[in-house]
Formats: C-alpha cells, sequence, structure tokens
C-alpha cells in the first residue's frame, strides 16, 4: 500500500498548533467536560495526521493541501 502525502505543510503546522490548544484548555479547565473529551479525540487524531502528512479523511474526499513536488533537476 503505498500512502502519499495529502497534507501541506501549513495544515500541518495548524494540526499541532490546534492540538496544544485543545491540551492546554482541557488541563486548564476551560472547556465543558463533553468539550474537552472531543478536544481530546480530535487531539489524537491531528498529531499522528500532522507526524505523517496523511489524513484518511482527505484521501476519502480527494483533498489535498500539499503541493506537488517539483521533480525537475536545475
Amino acid at each position: 500500500m503505498n500512502i502519499k502525502e495529502n497534507i501541506g505543510l501549513i495544515d500541518r503546522l495548524i494540526r499541532v498548533a490546534a492540538a496544544i490548544l485543545f491540551v492546554l484548555l482541557f488541563f486548564h479547565d476551560v472547556t465543558a467536560v463533553a468539550v474537552g473529551i472531543f478536544s481530546l479525540i480530535a487531539t489524537i487524531i491531528f498529531i499522528p495526521t500532522a507526524i505523517f502528512g496523511w489524513c484518511p479523511l482527505y484521501h476519502l474526499l480527494g483533498i489535498r493541501t500539499k503541493m506537488k513536488e517539483n521533480n525537475t533537476a536545475h
């Protein structure tokens, strides 16, 4: 199975920033319990997708935020 990255750099940075924000809000009791649990679940999804650069939902929907690589040599 050949999995190609479909998440670009800006998308990855947003996912990591959102994950950090969700964790901070949860542990500082800023969010309600249900929202906090949802946020932690989102964090569990955001971190691996940001690390590996591949999102299964994007794959199913045909979305790519990663720019195509230029393979030409100068």
